[in-house]
């Protein structure tokens, strides 16, 4: 795949279109990370008891 992005010339060499990818892979596992982070703060909060889930499911059809 890197030989092809530099013949395409969307990289100078495969040095280059190595570095791109792994800062790739680097930022996606920071994002998955910080999902992670934000589901678990979720489920930390616990449930909301004044949470109605019928009229929240109607309000969301009604703006559909």
């Amino acid at each position: 795949i890197g030989l092809k992005l530099v013949a395409q010339g969307r990289f100078e060499n495969l040095s280059d279109a190595c570095r791109a990818g792994l800062r790739r892979l680097d930022e996606d596992a920071r994002i998955v990370e910080h999902l992670v982070t934000l589901g678990n703060e979720g489920m930390a909060s616990g449930i909301d008891p004044t949470f109605d889930i019928d009229a929240f499911l109607a309000e969301v059809r009604s703006a559909a």
